[in-house]
């Protein structure tokens, strides 16, 4: 049934309702004609409502009928890549589910508009972003079906709240903090919410507020402000106003307004409830901002926020069924065991944490986490389940994977300072002392004599050039490391059996094997390969050793390792005999879904506490300012690249990746409005805008040589150009493209309008260049070069339609090693990624505007070094920028999870 047809059902029932009994049947008869089935259909709903008289009015009752009707129509489908799945709730316009994004895998929400409704218009509120306001990731129609998706919020609203008890002043403050933390930032950015009320504030798993609905059209009559109700458009002191009704209905548990504040409620709270609902709008807080400050002079009780929240969440994540339902997994149990484990959620109000490890007691969680708004990780520990976090150490380079000593007095942990070294600190805080060199993963062995980790690639530092992994142990009590297995020309991984007797890693001995599992020895006896269970396709998983890390062995025998199927890692476990060396029964999935499951510890209870993350590669803007500020632009779930930005800055192209389409957008950065381009959206896109934004030049079948074409903004062909494989840029007159020649070593090739192929424009004979890009004026060229596994090179060449630009006419662009240039509007500047501190940055080179020579040293205008928010987990094909005057745009990989246990 389509919504057009229950409008018209709706308008039949309602009509026939209205009419005496006796005169339906002619009604019916002449209003559907025809159409049988439509008259069936209403009859069928006449006869339920006589059945009902107890309804509060016919209309409600057939408007519930239609309702639900509408809901079993959408579950289970597609709406433009979007698998509808749960059904949310209703509002006055519009039906919100819980849909999944079919090529990320997350969870998103889906609000679909009633057929005869104008869904709102992008006013901007996309741009808004803040930890207290759920995310728009969009606008679009399917079938013209319009709807909107938003970041999906599992919890309860403050209304659903509110149902059981109105909130104490402890639980409220840190609410209203947040809410008007949220609004202030709308605010600030001159976009109001325009129906704040209960129904709209989401609190979710971890007790974070989230503003839903922003910049609403509409409005809901019991919380708005006087003036609105008088026909005036929405501003920020009318959103002051719902503030007040919906605070006042938190503290008083009821919606009778009535001044002075009710007396259940606190008076330096009433006062403040009394200025937002003040009917003379000048008498107001002017701004939510001006409302947080108010709200921040209130003094609750210290660590109102964490205790709140346990208070509010951990009694319903401590229980099996729901705990596995809010993280997100599930839990597929042992034979032996009856009851499903229960799920629990350790760390709160950290954006990334990662590596716990439990103290030998079980009482004591270590963990690396940011807080605070911090982009670098810090070794903090806490009891469990819901202790205070303390802080052991802060440093601005990454500390990480921390563990226990077997008497929990010390905890030993990896780090990026100084280079990279492992070093301890006392469980309560003090002295970090360094005691070895470079690695990851140190752990205790049970006696406590020796730290087993290893060394090898951690990240960024070290992905210039090949380094093998090797096993090292570290005596306790101090003296140098010596090496576990040195036959092996790559090892890693280490995991101590529960006896300290064997190590079980991962690796291979000759340079052209595979990993896989052994069992090594303290003595130095021969290492025994580990085998598979049998049969190899067990419980319907494939046991590839060489896509599965070891992690933890639990007392019981269990091993537990991370198995990375595609671009999900899950959590499993397997019976093991160390004495043969093989598994003695199937793997068990522990944990399933989008996210990734990682860095598991095992606890002395068998309990597992692990990190449960996700990423995102998105669009993030950098700031020319002096503070150089960070923003995100997208939010897709997909991965956002290929920018190009008009001279202006307020117009964006680009491209978003995900594993069975890809699509073109260009966006308002200015409104936040964005729409699809049209037709551009298969698998292998490449897209890019003219400096000048008069143009954009597209390929679909980048990876097979296909047409690119060069269109205007309306549209229309410019130039067409055969044959192109890889392109790289495009002149804004539309004469020629760059494009890379895919040889060995690739060379960068000049297809000009009309002449079929492409010619050889830059070649190296040893060097592999890419990345060519044109100079705002047509006249130089700024390309990359590498020599073998060396870092890159960033030259300049003068461009002339003469053929190729011999070696001689090369000129360095920089001292540092610097690749994907990207050119300022006017030319003076160029934009690069380099590794020269030993992580991806974004560095900044002057030049002279007449022979585009450098001019003084290159610069770092932001630096990326950390595991939170970073650029080194990406290709160089994806690290694209888009330069404007004001600001860069790149591709950023942001990672944020939380510390899980599960019982």
């Amino acid at each position: 049934m389509t919504p057009e047809r229950w409008e018209r059902l709706e308008d039949l029932l309602s009509q026939a309702l209205e009419l005496p009994p006796n005169q339906r049947e002619d009604f019916l008869r002449t209003q559907c004609g025809g159409d049988q089935n439509l008259r069936t259909e209403v009859a069928s709903l006449i006869d339920a409502q006589e059945r009902a008289p107890e309804s509060p009015s016919p209309l409600a009752a057939v408007r519930e009928v239609l309702a639900a009707l509408e809901t079993e129509y959408y579950l289970g489908r597609n709406l433009g890549g979007y698998q509808l799945e749960e059904f949310l709730g209703r509002g006055g316009t519009s039906t919100v589910y819980r849909a999944r994004d079919m090529d990320s895998g997350h969870a998103v929400a889906v609000k679909i508009f009633a057929a005869h409704e104008i869904p709102p218009q992008d006013t901007g509120s996309a741009e808004v972003e803040h930890p207290n306001v759920a995310k728009i990731l969009g606008f679009a129609s399917d079938s013209g079906i319009p709807y909107m998706v938003l970041e999906y919020v599992e919890g309860e609203t403050v209304a659903q709240r509110l149902r059981r008890s109105p909130l104490t002043q402890r639980e409220l403050i840190p609410i209203a903090r947040q809410i008007a933390s949220g609004l202030a930032e709308a605010h600030r950015r001159g976009i109001c919410h325009g129906d704040l009320k209960p129904a709209n504030l989401m609190i979710d798993k971890r007790g974070i507020v989230k503003i839903l609905d922003l910049g609403s059209a509409g409005g809901t009559a019991a919380y708005m402000a006087p003036e609105r109700a008088a026909g005036k458009p929405p501003d920020a002191r009318s959103d002051v106003y719902s503030f007040g009704a919906t605070l006042y209905e938190m503290a008083a548990g009821e919606r009778d307004f009535r001044m002075p504040a009710h007396a259940r409620i606190p008076a330096p709270l009433g006062a403040v409830i009394e200025r937002c609902m003040d009917k003379d709008p000048e008498s107001r807080y002017p701004d939510a901002g001006a409302l947080a400050a108010a709200l921040d002079r209130l003094k609750p009780p210290s660590r109102l926020h964490a205790l709140g929240s346990r208070i509010r969440w951990r009694p319903i994540l401590a229980t099996g069924a729901a705990a596995a339902l809010a993280a997100g997994i599930a839990w597929f149990g042992y034979a032996s065991r009856d009851a499903p484990p229960r799920f629990q959620l350790l760390t709160e109000d950290t954006n990334l944490a990662l590596g716990p490890a439990l103290s030998p007691d079980g009482k004591l969680l270590a963990y690396a986490a940011n807080r605070d708004g911090e982009e670098g990780l810090d070794i903090w520990v806490q009891t469990v389940p819901a202790g205070t976090p303390l802080r052991l150490t802060a440093h601005e380079e990454d500390d990480f994977t921390p563990t226990f000593s077997p008497d929990g007095k010390w905890i030993v942990f990896a780090s990026e300072r100084d280079g990279g070294g492992l070093y301890r600190v006392a469980v309560k805080g003090g002295v970090q002392e360094r005691i070895g060199p470079a690695g990851s993963r140190p752990r205790f062995s049970p006696d406590g004599k020796w730290i087993i980790y290893s060394t090898g690639p951690r990240g960024p530092r070290d992905r210039r050039a090949y380094r093998p992994r090797s096993i090292y142990l570290l005596p306790a009590a101090g003296g140098a490391p010596r090496p576990f297995h040195a036959e092996f020309s790559s090892a890693h991984s280490p995991v101590w059996s529960p006896d300290g007797r064997r190590v079980l890693f991962s690796g291979h001995i000759r340079e052209d094997e595979t990993d896989t599992w052994w069992i090594g020895m303290l003595d130095g006896s021969a290492p025994k390969p580990v085998r598979a269970p049998t049969p190899e396709p067990a419980g319907g998983f494939a046991f590839n050793q060489n896509s599965m890390l070891p992690q933890c062995w639990l007392a019981d025998g269990r091993i537990v390792f991370q198995s990375h199927e595609g671009v999900h890692i899950s959590l499993m476990a397997a019976p093991f005999s160390p004495q043969r060396s093989r598994f003695t029964g199937i793997p068990r999935r522990l944990t399933a879904g989008s996210e990734l499951s990682v860095d598991p510890a095992c606890g002395p209870q068998g309990e597992i506490v692990y990190a449960s993350m996700r990423r995102s590669a998105d669009l993030w803007s950098v700031s020319l300012g002096a503070a150089n500020p960070l923003h995100p632009v997208t939010h897709s779930r997909r991965l956002a690249t290929f920018p190009s930005l008009s001279p202006d800055g307020k117009k964006l192209l680009y491209a978003t990746f995900g594993t069975t389409r890809s699509s073109a957008w260009l966006r308002d950065l200015e409104s936040g409005y964005e729409h699809a381009i049209e037709g551009l959206h298969p698998l292998g896109l490449w897209l890019r805008q003219s400096a000048d934004g008069s143009r954009i030049a597209s390929l679909e079948d980048r990876d097979q040589g296909g047409t690119l074409r060069i269109e205007d903004i309306r549209g229309a062909l410019v130039q067409a150009f055969p044959e192109v494989r890889l392109p790289l840029d495009f002149s804004r007159d539309g004469r020629f493209v760059l494009a890379g020649s895919g040889g060995n070593p690739p060379a960068i090739l000049l297809h000009r309008a009309g002449a079929g192929r492409g010619t050889p424009l830059l070649r190296h004979p040893t060097m592999k260049l890419r990345h060519a890009r044109f100079s705002p004026d047509q006249r130089s060229i700024a390309f990359s070069a590498q020599q073998a596994e060396e870092p890159h090179r960033t030259f300049l060449a003068r461009f002339q339609d003469g053929g190729e630009i011999p070696l001689t006419a090369w000129t360095p662009a920089t001292a540092v090693s610097a690749g994907n240039a990207e050119w300022s509007p006017d030319g003076r500047r160029l934009y690069f990624i380099s590794e020269q501190d030993g992580y991806p940055c974004l560095w900044e080179q002057r030049l002279d505007g007449g022979s585009n020579r450098p001019l003084g040293g290159a610069r770092a205008i932001r630096h990326f070094h950390h595991m939170a928010l970073n650029l080194w987990v990406l290709s160089a094909s994806k690290l694209s920028l888009a330069a404007a005057r004001d600001k860069v745009v790149l591709t950023l990989v942001s990672s944020t999870s939380g510390i899980w246990m599960a019982r």
